[in-house]
């Protein structure tokens, strides 16, 4: 699911003309909110820091939505969608061994 989803956002910015922002921002999908240098991302991407901030903020946003997306399709109608995705998120952290 996490291969596809990354594919699907990769395709995206491929479409957009933009695969070389989505090579320089891909790194920052799993970083710790505070591990990430901005500074450098933005000048890789020739932007300043809050825009690189924005950015950021933005791949996230659209990896959850096409994520959420990915979930639902394998779900029955009327599946806990939310439950769902909180069981994969306990699974990938490693919860429940």
């Amino acid at each position: 699911m996490l291969d596809l989803t990354l594919k699907k956002l990769q395709a995206e910015f491929a479409a957009a003309g933009k695969s070389r922002d989505y090579d320089t921002l891909k790194s920052c999908l799993m970083a710790e909110h505070g591990a990430i240098d901005y500074s450098a991302v933005a000048q890789q991407l020739g932007i300043n820091a809050n825009s690189a901030r924005v950015a950021v903020h933005r791949l996230r946003k659209r990896f959850r939505q096409l994520y959420r997306e990915e979930i639902a399709q394998t779900l029955l109608d009327g599946a806990d969608l939310d439950g769902e995705m909180r069981h994969l998120a306990a699974a990938l952290a490693g919860e429940g061994k």
